[in-house]
């Protein structure tokens, strides 16, 4: 991936997020959220171990395309971690913010398409937003328009 990158100037590359299965949240970001794939490949211990602080780990990852920003998910394949998302409160944890033109229109078709939201649309004076959850219960701000 590093041929990807312009070393030369600063740049936001990618946001990151560990995913308990690529298989599950692949299709949600792409099929649900309008993501686009980009990129699926594997890393060996050998690759990661000595760069991610993790003994005997291996990798997936994929890198999707969308909203303006390269999203990576990664899988451990070995040396697997907790599945139980942190509290929203938890120091580290973090989310994704995504915006949408139509507000109305993106919470109806995500409602059929079963993701729940985690509460009615919160109002802002120039829109709203609402926290829905990916498959491993990582929070995505979608903010729209009134």
């Amino acid at each position: 991936m590093a041929e990807q990158l312009n070393l030369n100037q600063q740049t936001l590359y990618h946001v990151g997020f560990v995913v308990s299965d690529l298989d599950v949240s692949i299709p949600f970001y792409t099929q649900k959220l309008g993501f686009t794939l980009k990129n699926r490949w594997k890393e060996t211990q050998q690759q990661t171990d000595p760069g991610m602080g993790v003994p005997g780990c291996s990798l997936e990852l994929a890198h999707l395309e969308g909203y303006g920003i390269v999203l990576e998910l990664f899988e451990y394949t070995t040396a697997r971690g907790e599945t139980t998302p942190p509290a929203p409160n938890q120091v580290g944890c973090a989310h994704l913010s995504i915006g949408v033109g139509d507000m109305n229109a993106f919470i109806k078709k995500i409602k059929q398409e079963g993701v729940p939201l985690v509460s009615e649309p919160m109002r802002l004076t120039v829109g709203q937003w609402v926290f829905i959850k990916d498959p491993d219960g990582i929070l995505i701000e979608v903010m729209g328009k009134l």
